[in-house]
């Protein structure tokens, strides 16, 4: 398995995205640089699973910064969760994101998303209050 913290470039044109791998499994990115993104951001590859072990020029051939799904933003405090076109609970993916984000030692975008899930859970409960 690659080293966790394995850091790399993709590249279309002139815009480029420098990443930093956040998870095993290589769904989650850490934006460290580029002209696509901002420095912080945390976002999904979908493509980039398909790659893993291959040098870094190849998935710079393949991969554009365009394609990267924005999952937590710490300049705007939000938090979207990818749809999988199933139903599912968003607190239950928050809760295994907030994991791995701290698991990776990212905790201003963990906060982001602890903060995110506490509105939420507030949210609900909000609605319950008035539905009573």
């Amino acid at each position: 398995m690659a080293d966790a913290k394995e850091k790399w470039v993709v590249r279309e044109g002139k815009d480029w995205m420098e990443l930093q791998r956040v998870d095993p499994q290589s769904q989650l990115w850490l934006v460290l640089d580029g002209t696509v993104g901002m420095p912080g951001d945390i976002v999904r590859l979908p493509r980039l699973r398909n790659f893993i072990g291959a040098g870094a020029a190849v998935r710079e051939d393949h991969i554009s910064p365009f394609e990267a799904e924005l999952v937590v933003d710490p300049v705007t405090r939000s938090v979207l969760l990818p749809e999988s076109g199933k139903p599912s609970d968003p607190l239950g993916r928050a809760v295994a994101l907030l994991k791995t984000l701290k698991a990776a030692g990212l905790k201003d975008q963990a906060r982001v998303v602890w903060d995110w899930m506490t509105s939420m859970m507030g949210d609900s409960r909000q609605e319950e209050r008035d539905a009573a």
